[in-house]
């Protein structure tokens, strides 16, 4: 790890650099924001947290330093959690978390610079639920691993479609023959993978139009962000965007078109 200042994440033994900042949404909830005061140009959120990733595929909150080390003891976990003698399961945890093992790569056409691999976790109410290496320079997915948390939040059948299409993430074939499962409980997500289908491949402009023909398909809820990240991850036609928690994924970059 290489940019100081980032929280830290522990998966398998290793551990990356977090480009994510997980904490925060638990800090939104409280009444006031606790008195961090680690400063300095890499801690402009006052704290450097730790998380791991358990061999039961739980995330849990490890450290947290609150201070520089001149000002004596560091309280650590309790300025946030008063009660912890000890790590914290991170149960409030449901998004995707961008991990790097920190080593960037500069454009030799430009003058930006990238993290040549990156690791997204895939984290629901602090479980883990699969994990996708990214090429960082495409966007691209490399390979996808999913828990068996994938089969208790979608069941075993769907499951295995949500698998299958991320085995074969250039193949048609299992995509439509989930729509057509969908199709058959009158899901109205099936008609929303259609659409996925349809759109790969085309480019911007063709792919906005396509969109304002479906807004109100678009503006219609799914199951859960988890579930818009895994049907497809790659954008159609429209790379290199991202969000404040990380890669937008294909489905919600074409609910914001």
């Amino acid at each position: 790890m290489s940019d100081q200042g980032a929280d830290g994440i522990t998966f398998r033994g290793q551990r990356r650099m977090l480009l994510s900042t997980p904490l925060e949404p638990y800090l939104r909830g409280l009444p006031s924001r606790p008195d961090f005061r680690l400063s300095g140009q890499h801690s402009h959120r006052g704290f450097e947290a730790q998380w791991e990733v358990r061999d039961d595929d739980t995330l849990w909150l490890t450290s947290l330093k609150t201070c520089p080390d001149n000002e004596g003891p560091d309280p650590g976990l309790r300025v946030v959690f008063p009660a912890a003698n000890d790590a914290v399961a991170a149960i409030w945890v449901s998004q995707l978390l961008r991990s790097t093992d920190g080593q960037r790569r500069y454009d030799p056409f430009g003058y930006g610079s990238y993290f040549a691999r990156t690791t997204n976790f895939a984290v629901h109410n602090g479980r883990l639920v699969m994990v996708e290496e990214i090429d960082s320079r495409t966007e691209r997915v490399t390979g996808t691993e999913f828990t068996t948390l994938l089969e208790g939040m979608f069941g075993p059948e769907e499951g295995a479609f949500l698998r299958a299409i991320r085995a074969a993430p250039d193949d048609s074939a299992p995509r439509l023959v989930y729509a057509d499962w969908l199709d058959e409980r009158h899901d109205p997500r099936g008609a929303m993978v259609r659409l996925v289908e349809k759109l790969r491949g085309m480019a911007p402009d063709a792919a906005k139009r396509e969109c304002d023909a479906h807004r109100e398909l678009l503006d219609s809820p799914s199951s859960s962000w988890l579930w818009d990240h895994i049907i497809d991850p790659v954008p159609f036609g429209i790379t290199g965007r991202h969000s404040d928690l990380g890669m937008r994924t294909g489905v919600r970059r074409l609910r914001t078109l």
